[in-house]
């Protein structure tokens, strides 16, 4: 059995109900997860093995044995757990899902917006707070970056605005009366600064944006949405360390810690450091 319980907010759900049914239908196991408002597919029942025991738990971005403290690789999450597995974690890595688009795009679908974007929209989503999922410590955490400004900055936005053809400029922000957006009041931009599932809603029928890519409802509507261009700034920076081949690993895999977001999405119309 695999069971679900949820931490963290709207976009971190969505993670961790996609991350436990994978597994799940990956092995035949019963699928314990409360669904998720908006998305009726996810009240469907998924059957299969049940065990009361032994009792697991996988937490961390990169999966962590609980118990036994250590990272786990593919081959590890290959075969079926025989016991019930708790997922309490965040799972926030591009990894688990590359493949499933089709079942994801099934599993999440809802209602389109009453107003979905108009076709010459350009939205760009200011974040000017980290996402909670960033202050787990993991087994092996790395230091996660320094964020004074907001993401993305104001200059890289005024670059992107000036090269991108577009009608109408639309920020989504969750800080509308901040400094940020009082500085790009020049631009003429359309605000919008609704709760997360409705902006999360709108984005997704948003054919340009602009995005954070380690936040995690933006992340989403970005990768299930038709977007022909999707710019994904991201904030981790760079380490030199390679990926250490041992069951505990050594933090970094390919220049990135283990225990933090791993969100780059290898496809054309992902384009990054513009």
């Amino acid at each position: 059995m695999v069971e679900v319980r949820y931490r963290g907010s709207f976009g971190d759900n969505l993670f961790q109900y996609c991350f436990g049914r994978l597994l799940a239908e990956r092995w035949g196991h019963q699928l314990k997860a409360l669904p998720l408002p908006h998305f009726p597919v996810t009240a469907e029942s998924v059957d299969g093995r049940k065990y009361l025991s032994p009792f697991l738990s996988w937490s961390g971005m990169a999966v962590e044995e609980r118990q036994l403290g250590m990272l786990l690789r593919d081959r590890e999450m290959a075969a079926p757990v025989r016991g019930r597995l708790v997922l309490y974690g965040w799972f926030q890595r591009w990894e688990y899902f590359r493949g499933h688009e089709s079942s994801l795009r099934r599993w999440l679908q809802t209602a389109p917006p009453a107003e979905p974007a108009e076709p010459g929209d350009l939205a760009i989503c200011l974040r000017t707070r980290r996402p909670e999922a960033w202050n787990e410590a993991g087994i092996h955490s790395g230091r996660a970056p320094q964020w004074k400004k907001p993401a993305p900055s104001l200059e890289s936005i005024r670059r992107l605005v000036e090269s991108t053809s577009h009608e109408r400029l639309v920020l989504l922000t969750d800080s509308a009366m901040g400094e940020s957006t009082a500085a790009l009041k020049d631009l003429k931009p359309v605000l919008r600064n609704i709760d997360s599932f409705h902006s999360w809603n709108w984005l997704r029928s948003c054919r340009r944006m602009a995005i954070t890519v380690c936040h995690p409802a933006d992340w989403w509507a970005a990768m299930l949405s038709d977007a022909e261009e999707i710019y994904a700034m991201d904030p981790w920076p760079a380490n030199s360390r390679i990926n250490c081949k041992g069951p505990f690993g050594c933090g970094w895999a390919g220049g990135r810690p283990l225990g933090r977001p791993e969100l780059r999405v290898m496809e054309p119309r992902w384009k990054y450091d513009w």
